[in-house]
C-alpha cells in the first residue's frame, strides 16, 4: 500500500466510520489490499462490522467480503460487494466464532468488528443497504 493510499484510508476512517465505534468495544481490526481469509474472531451479540474500501478510481477495482462460521466453515452471507470506494456497517445478533473471506482486486480495505451494548444496538442505524441481511 503506498503512502497516498494510507493517508486516504486514515482520513476516510476518521471521517466515515460510525460514531458507534467509539462507544463499543473493538474486538478485531483487519486491513489490507490483497485477497485473504482473516484470523478467526469471537463476537458476542450484538456486534457490528464496519467496513471501508478505498482505491484509485482510474483502475478497475472490486471487492467481495463474506462472513464465515469458523466451526462449520459455512458461509453466513455477503457482507459487502463493491466496485467503488465507500464505507458501511452491519449489525449482527448472532454470537459465535467467525472469520471473513476477502476477495479484493486493487482495493485497500479495512474491517472493524465491534461489540455493542444493547442500548448501542437499539440506537444503531445502518450505513449501507449492500450488506448481509439477517
Amino acid at each position: 500500500m503506498n503512502k497516498r493510499s494510507l493517508l486516504l484510508l486514515l482520513a476516510l476512517s476518521i471521517c466515515c466510520f460510525s460514531p458507534l465505534a467509539n462507544a463499543g468495544q473493538l474486538i478485531h481490526e483487519y486491513s489490507g489490499s490483497d485477497s485473504l481469509n482473516t484470523e478467526e474472531f469471537e463476537a458476542h451479540a450484538p456486534w457490528i462490522v464496519e467496513w471501508l474500501v478505498s482505491g484509485d478510481p482510474s483502475r478497475w477495482e472490486a471487492i467481495d467480503v463474506t462472513l464465515m462460521d469458523a466451526g462449520t466453515r459455512e458461509s453466513l452471507g455477503t457482507v459487502l460487494q463493491r466496485e467503488a470506494a465507500g464505507n458501511g456497517a452491519q449489525l449482527f445478533t448472532q454470537s459465535g466464532v467467525f472469520y471473513f473471506v476477502v476477495n479484493s482486486s486493487m482495493f485497500d480495505w479495512n474491517l472493524r468488528v465491534i461489540e455493542l451494548t444493547e442500548e448501542e444496538a437499539k440506537a444503531y442505524t445502518p450505513k449501507s443497504d449492500s450488506m448481509l441481511n439477517e
